[in-house]
C-alpha cells in the first residue's frame, strides 16, 4: 500500500511539473505570456576548470582543497561531498571554485553523464571545478531563476534532447 501511495505521489508530482513547465498551470503571482529566449541570451559565462591529480585514498569532504568528481552533479543537484583531495604538486593549478547561484554542467560525452547538471547554492572556496565540468553563470540582467533553470536542464525530456544531440 505504501509503494502504491509513493508511486501515486510521484505521478502527481510529475504531472504538476509538466503542467508548470508547459505553461498550462501558473503559480500564484505569475501571469502573462512566457518569454521564449535562447539559452545563450541569459548565460554570462561558461567556465571550465582544469585537470589536476588527486591524492591516493583521499576521497570525500575535507577542509583541504579538493577537486570535484563528475558524479558531483546529478538530476539538478550539486553533491559537494563527491570530491577528491588535490595532490600537493597540483594545488597551484586549481583555480575555479563553485560559486553561489551557478549551475555545474557535465561535459562528459557518455550517455549517462552528458549534460548532467547541479545547482550550486553557496560558494565553496576549498572545492575546485575539474576540466570535465563547466560552471555556468547567468547574466546579471537576466530575469531568470538559476535554480529553476537547473531543474529544467535536468528534466528527462531535455536530458534526452541533450544526449541525442551530443557529438
Amino acid at each position: 500500500a505504501l509503494d502504491r501511495l509513493i508511486a501515486k505521489k510521484r505521478d502527481l508530482k510529475q504531472a504538476a511539473m509538466q503542467q508548470l513547465l508547459t505553461g498550462q498551470t501558473r503559480l500564484p503571482g505569475f501571469s502573462g505570456k512566457w518569454n521564449a529566449d535562447a539559452l545563450g541570451s541569459v548565460i554570462a559565462a561558461l567556465d571550465a576548470g582544469v585537470s589536476v591529480n588527486s591524492s591516493e585514498g583521499a576521497d570525500g569532504p575535507s577542509d583541504e582543497p579538493a577537486i570535484l568528481k563528475t558524479s558531483a552533479v546529478v538530476n539538478g543537484r550539486f553533491l559537494p561531498e563527491q570530491c577528491k583531495r588535490i595532490a600537493s604538486r597540483d594545488l597551484a593549478r586549481a583555480r575555479l571554485s563553485p560559486r553561489a547561484d551557478t549551475i555545474l554542467i557535465s561535459r562528459m560525452n557518455t550517455p549517462d553523464l552528458v549534460g548532467e547538471c547541479g545547482y550550486v547554492e553557496r560558494d565553496w572556496a576549498s572545492l575546485f571545478v575539474p576540466d570535465r565540468l563547466w560552471m555556468t553563470r547567468a547574466r546579471a540582467d537576466a530575469q531568470l531563476s538559476v535554480r529553476w533553470l537547473a531543474y529544467v536542464l535536468s528534466s528527462p525530456p531535455l536530458k534526452a534532447r541533450i544526449a541525442a544531440s551530443a557529438t
